[in-house]
C-alpha cells in the first residue's frame, strides 16, 4: 500500500498543531499544569517552582522532534529508517556492518577502540590523539573528585543548633 502524500502531510500538520496548541502555545490560564508544566509563556516568564524537565515533558519533546523530523523526511522523500540502505554509502555500510558483527559477538569488546578510532578517522576533521587515554589515571581523578564532593557536602561538625 502506497503512501499518499498529501493525506500524510496535512496528517503531520494537524497533529503538529494540536501539540502546539496543547502543550507550548495554550494559555496559561487554560493550562493544566497538574499534567505538565510545559507551557512557552510559564517557562519564559518563570512563573512556578516547577522544573521543567521531569521525564514525562522530556518525552513529549522527543515525540515532538521525532513529528518534525517525519515531516522534513518525507517532504524531502527521504524514507529509510535509520541509515541509507546497503550500498548507498560506504561510510555508513562500514558503520552499519560493525555493530551487526559487534551485536552478534564477531568483534571483541576488547577490540573495539580500534574499530572506532579507525571509523573515526573517516571523518575529514578529526584529529587523533597524542596518546592513547590512561584508564587508571582517569578512574583516580574520577575518585578524587567523589572525595572532594563529599566532604563539602557534608554539614560542618559542632554547629547544631547554632544560629
Amino acid at each position: 500500500m502506497l503512501l499518499r502524500l498529501p493525506r500524510f502531510m496535512t496528517c503531520i500538520e494537524t497533529r503538529s498543531l494540536t501539540f502546539l496548541d496543547r502543550w507550548l502555545c495554550r494559555k496559561t490560564d487554560e493550562s493544566d499544569f497538574s499534567l505538565s508544566a510545559l507551557n512557552r509563556h510559564f517557562i519564559f516568564h518563570g512563573l512556578g517552582p516547577e522544573s521543567f524537565y521531569r521525564p514525562e515533558d522530556v518525552h513529549r519533546l522527543i515525540l515532538a522532534l521525532d513529528l518534525l523530523v517525519d515531516f522534513l523526511a518525507v517532504r524531502q522523500k527521504v524514507f529509510y529508517t535509520f541509515l541509507p540502505d546497503d550500498g548507498q554509502d560506504a561510510i555508513f555500510d562500514k558503520r552499519r556492518n560493525y555493530y551487526y558483527a559487534l551485536a552478534i559477538g564477531e568483534i571483541s569488546v576488547a577490540s573495539c577502540r580500534r574499530w572506532e578510532r579507525d571509523m573515526l578517522k573517516d571523518h575529514p576533521r578529526y584529529k587523533a590523539p597524542d596518546h592513547d587515554p590512561n584508564l587508571a589515571e582517569s578512574i583516580a581523578r574520577a575518585q578524587q573528585i567523589v572525595q572532594f564532593l563529599q566532604t563539602i557536602n557534608k554539614p560542618p561538625t559542632g554547629t547544631a543548633g547554632q544560629n
